[in-house]
């Protein structure tokens, strides 16, 4: 019996002791970056991982329609032990090895026209700065920029106030972004917005669309008739008008259903069917009834080409009249 008792105390001895070495093994550090790393990112990243800020313009004659204002925080991957200041500048030495890199053709904004506040902080105690990084280009200036694409590169370029802290080398610059497009034509104009009056004759005026058609036929688009209709695929619709109108500010369509009328068109004109001049992408008012088209300015025209990219719902049109303003 003795000899049972100490087998099984040495046993219990030898698991105690056993057990506690495994516990001393489970016991380890792991060694991170001691360094605290100040860094700028995006949460719409692409799939490249970029640092990305994008805004889009579109320059009319009346002025631009959107914005550039950008504002980000700035971070670090352990909490300050002393209050750190982040430094930005804007390196546009970074545009061309951009756009080699990416196959993009962005232009760098004109000097002057950026603004951004160059200091932010990252209090003590804190991993994330009490203000953001900000980037503008005032509205006056957005109607000059004539290039369809910007980019403006905001690159940390020093930090100061915490010895243990230094710029992350991967995610230290931001690139803002800016579309821009130029258009002739109102956004979504609808029949308040329409000036001047609808021409009368429309007995010389013809059609033409590049696409089958299903019902109907063009010259329904022109004989006064809401009941009769030109139902085809989504395409290029050109009008004749028999000759040269001046002083055209729009155009109404009316589609004999509301899915069947158009969203989007590329509008342009020409006096000989020839040379022709673009007026920009037209954006449709939704709702059944009429649909318009605003130029800012009159133009002078016999031939009126849309090209057709969207219709509102379903793929196909259904137009039943054309009318033109003067």
């Amino acid at each position: 019996m003795r000899n049972d008792i100490k087998l099984t105390i040495s046993l219990l001895l030898m698991m105690v002791v056993f057990g506690t070495a495994c516990k001393k093994d489970a016991q380890y550090d792991v060694m991170g970056d001691k360094v605290n790393r100040v860094y700028i990112t995006t949460s719409n990243k692409s799939v490249n991982s970029i640092n990305t800020l994008k805004f889009t313009i579109v320059n009319t004659p009346a002025g631009s329609v959107g914005s550039v204002n950008g504002a980000l925080p700035v971070n670090s991957t352990m909490a300050a032990k002393q209050a750190i200041t982040v430094a930005f500048t804007v390196d546009n030495s970074l545009i061309d090895q951009y756009n080699q890199k990416y196959g993009t053709s962005y232009k760098a904004v004109p000097q002057g026209f950026v603004t951004i506040n160059q200091n932010v902080t990252i209090p003590a105690g804190s991993a994330i700065s009490k203000d953001s990084l900000k980037v503008s280009i005032a509205p006056d200036k957005l109607v000059q920029l004539t290039d369809k694409a910007y980019v403006i590169p905001v690159k940390i370029s020093s930090i100061s106030g915490d010895n243990n802290a230094q710029v992350s080398s991967n995610e230290n610059v931001v690139f803002i972004a800016v579309n821009i497009s130029v258009t002739q034509l109102y956004n979504a104009p609808v029949g308040s917005d329409m000036t001047g009056n609808l021409i009368a004759d429309r007995s010389a005026w013809t059609g033409t669309i590049d696409q089958p058609i299903y019902a109907g036929s063009v010259s329904a688009l022109f004989d006064g008739d809401d009941n009769s209709y030109c139902y085809s695929g989504v395409g290029t619709l050109t009008v004749d008008l028999g000759s040269t109108v001046s002083g055209i500010n729009g155009m109404r369509f009316k589609s004999y259903f509301d899915a069947y009328g158009i969203n989007t068109a590329n509008v342009s004109s020409s006096t000989d069917g020839q040379t022709w001049t673009d007026y920009g992408t037209a954006t449709f008012a939704t709702g059944i009834g009429a649909q318009y088209v605003k130029f800012y300015k009159n133009i002078n025209a016999r031939y009126l080409r849309f090209q057709i990219t969207q219709s509102q719902q379903s793929g196909f049109i259904a137009l039943t009249e054309f009318d033109v303003y003067k």
